[in-house]
């Protein structure tokens, strides 16, 4: 019997420095990740920043799914896993 192997997208937070990882949400596909990554950086994003540590715009973290805040503790990132069933 073959394993069948399908994608997933795994969207993780780090906020405020206070806790690990949590995991917020699992999706079939980056476009889905895409959109809730970008509802989850609309409330972290530090107000007057064109760029985050990263030197990413807000547009450029929704592409690459990473968004990094040093100063205030904030992780924002969405990441491909293969799983078998």
């Amino acid at each position: 019997m073959t394993e069948k192997k399908e994608t997933i997208w795994v969207l993780v937070t780090y906020l405020n420095g206070d806790y690990g990882p949590v995991i917020e949400g699992v999706y079939r596909t980056k476009a889905a990740c895409q959109k809730a990554f970008a509802n989850y950086l609309k409330g972290i994003w530090p107000e007057g920043r064109t760029t985050d540590d990263e030197d990413h715009t807000k547009k450029a973290c929704i592409d690459v799914l990473f968004f990094c805040d040093d100063e205030r503790g904030n992780y924002l990132e969405g990441a491909e896993r293969d799983i078998e069933g």
